[in-house]
C-alpha cells in the first residue's frame, strides 16, 4: 500500500513539473506564502486588535478570528507529526524535478502544514456557517495546489493535512 501511494506521488510530482512557467511559479509563491504560520499570526494580532478596540473591517470578522484557532492548532499538530515521520520533501528525492523557488522551506514533507493550516480555517468557517466559507474554501484549494506545483509536497503530504484540518475543525466545532 504505501508502495502504492509513493508511486502515485511520484508520478503526480512529475506530471506537475511540466506545466511550470517563471510567472506562474512566482504567483503561487505568494500564494504559498499566504498560508505561512508568521502571516496567521500577523492577520489575528491585526485582528485581534481592531477588535478589542471595537472595529469590523467586514461583518463576520469575531467568527474569523475565533475559526482562526483550529488553523494554530493544526499547524502544531503538523508540525508534530512532521518530527515523527520525516518524510524528505520531493525536491529531495533522487528523480524528483526541482522548481526554481524563492519559497523556503525548513522541515519535513508530510502532512502539508500549509494545507492544513488553510483548510482547517475554511472546514471551521463551513461548519459554524460562516458566508465567508467558500472564499476562503477557494483561496485553501489554490494554498494547497501551490504546494504541488511549486514541488514543495506530495500529493499524499497535501491530502494529509486537509484529513488532519478536517479531523481539527471538526473537533472544535
Amino acid at each position: 500500500m504505501l508502495e502504492k501511494i509513493v508511486s502515485v506521488d511520484q508520478a503526480f510530482a512529475v506530471y506537475m513539473a511540466q506545466f511550470r512557467s517563471s510567472f506562474t511559479l512566482r504567483l503561487f509563491e505568494m500564494l504559498s506564502i499566504s498560508g505561512v504560520s508568521l502571516s496567521w499570526f500577523l492577520v489575528a494580532g491585526f485582528l485581534w486588535g481592531l477588535n478589542f478596540f471595537g472595529v469590523q473591517l467586514f461583518v463576520e470578522q469575531s467568527v474569523f478570528l475565533q475559526s482562526m484557532l483550529p488553523s494554530l492548532v493544526v499547524w502544531g499538530l503538523a508540525y508534530l507529526i512532521k518530527r515523527r515521520v520525516k518524510r524528505p520533501r520531493p525536491y529531495e528525492t533522487p528523480g524528483m524535478p526541482s522548481a526554481k523557488t524563492n519559497v523556503s522551506f525548513s522541515m519535513d514533507s508530510f502532512p502539508s502544514s500549509h494545507a492544513a493550516s488553510s483548510f482547517a480555517l475554511a472546514f471551521t468557517l463551513l461548519f459554524v456557517g460562516s458566508s465567508l466559507a467558500n472564499g476562503v474554501l477557494l483561496w485553501a484549494i489554490l494554498v494547497g495546489y501551490s504546494r504541488l506545483y511549486l514541488g514543495v509536497h506530495f500529493l499524499s503530504d497535501v491530502l494529509g493535512g486537509i484529513a488532519l484540518a478536517l479531523l481539527c475543525s471538526w473537533v472544535a466545532t
